[in-house]
C-alpha cells in the first residue's frame, strides 16, 4: 500500500541520516583522500598498498594481486 511504502521510505531516510551512517561516510571520505583513491573499485591492503584495475594490470587480476599482497604481509 501507499502508506507502507511511505513508512518504509521514511525508515530508510532516518537510517541514511543516522549518526552511525554519517560517521561511516565521513570515514570513507577521509580514507579516499588519505589513500588518494582515484576511483572504484580500489582496495587498500594493510594500509600500505592500493590495488585497482590499473595497478593490477586489469580488473580481472585485482583479487589475484590482493591475495598475493595479503600473503606477503602475513609472512
Amino acid at each position: 500500500s501507499t502508506q507502507s511504502r511511505s513508512s518504509a521510505a521514511s525508515d530508510v531516510y532516518k537510517r541514511q541520516n543516522s549518526f552511525p551512517v554519517k560517521v561511516a561516510v565521513n570515514k570513507a571520505k577521509a580514507n579516499t583522500y588519505k589513500y588518494r583513491i582515484p576511483g572504484v573499485p580500489a582496495f587498500i591492503v594493510n594500509g600500505k598498498y592500493m590495488v585497482n584495475g590499473t595497478s593490477a594490470g586489469s580488473s580481472e587480476k585485482i583479487f589475484e594481486v590482493i591475495n598475493y599482497l595479503i600473503q606477503k604481509e602475513s609472512q
